[in-house]
């Protein structure tokens, strides 16, 4: 569990990191390519807090492991594709 929590934690972390960056990077040339990135990331964050969350409440575990965090997944890269053949 100690290595599951590590992995979660660096992953919420780096994750709100690129989110503050993105949205820095957002506000600075008002770009849609980079408002998409910035939800993508938004996603990406709330889905790492929900997994971390698992980790001390069983409620949330077991939402951890159902169908709804792959579909999630599929919309965070979709999201990503979007913003990368955006002009």
């Amino acid at each position: 569990m100690f290595e599951g929590a590590v992995v979660f934690s660096v992953m919420t972390v780096l994750s709100l990191a690129l989110l503050v960056i993105s949205l820095l990077s957002f506000f600075r040339y008002r770009s849609m390519r980079m408002l998409l990135i910035s939800f993508m990331l938004c996603l990406f964050f709330v889905r790492s807090v929900v997994l971390s969350l698992g980790l001390f409440f069983p409620s949330v575990a077991a939402f951890s492991g159902s169908v709804y965090v792959w579909v999630f997944d599929v919309v965070i890269l979709g999201v990503l594709y979007v913003a990368a053949l955006k002009p």
